[in-house]
């Protein structure tokens, strides 16, 4: 892929990216321009970098930073705009929706067509809906898997001693570990599926079901079947609003 456009979706935790020696996803601590240059810095350089960041100034510019001493290659930040690819914002002030949701609603739309949902599970869970005429009817935003544990942990004081637990789909915890785990996981199911509720219960029809996000997985396990992973979605709608060729 030499001579391609590195595409990068920068998060508040974690960053994903796709282009010159493949793909991957890491979390930055605050230096995705780090993260980049050691994954990356010895193979083909981009011929550019398309950059759709909800990460803060900061951690923006230091992506910025680090691809220009990396490659010396302009970089590209997209927003969402008010409409493309058959896809109308929704929101009231179009670039205050955050540039993951956008791309991942207009790639929902390219590749599903009809109505869909979908859902982005990160350091906050995100949901959007848009209609089978590619109107964005808006969304909802909760916190993620990690945020929630943390934000329980800290507001309790509660002790763990390990990351979250693997939780069986329909098990309990048998301690505390566990238990938070079970906790946080069926709340971000059980938002998930409380929005698809009301939304086809709105619009009085049935819409295509699409998860994607580092939780994904996770969270899908407590999901009925009817709900499709699809991983690097948000990089898919990116390469869509880019205009980006291998």
């Amino acid at each position: 892929m030499s001579g391609s456009d590195l595409v990068v979706d920068l998060g508040s935790t974690r960053l994903a990216w796709r282009g010159p020696g493949g793909a991957g996803s890491a979390l930055h601590g605050g230096d995705p321009g780090g993260v980049l240059r050691r994954a990356l810095g010895g193979r083909s350089p981009p011929r550019s970098v398309v950059l759709g960041s909800v990460a803060d100034s900061g951690t923006t510019a230091n992506l910025h930073r680090g691809c220009a001493e990396t490659w010396g290659v302009p970089v590209r930040d997209l927003t969402a705009a008010r409409e493309a690819l058959g896809v109308r914002n929704g929101y009231r002030a179009p670039a205050r929706l955050g540039i993951d949701r956008w791309a991942a609603a207009v790639a929902a739309h390219a590749g599903y067509g009809g109505s869909v949902l979908v859902a982005d599970c990160g350091t906050a869970v995100t949901v959007d809906y848009v209609d089978a005429h590619g109107l964005h009817h808006g969304g909802a935003i909760g916190a993620g898997l990690m945020l929630s544990r943390d934000a329980l942990t800290a507001g309790t004081r509660l002790r763990l001693d390990r990351g979250d637990a693997a939780v069986p789909p329909g098990s309990l915890g048998t301690d505390t570990e566990t238990s938070v785990a079970v906790g946080t996981l069926a709340a971000v199911a059980g938002m998930l599926e409380l929005i698809r509720r009301d939304v086809e219960a709105a619009f009085r029809a049935p819409a295509t079901l699409l998860i994607t996000g580092g939780d994904a997985a996770a969270v899908r396990g407590r999901l009925p079947p009817d709900w499709l992973e699809v991983p690097g979605l948000v990089l898919d709608g990116l390469e869509l609003l880019a205009g980006v060729t291998p």
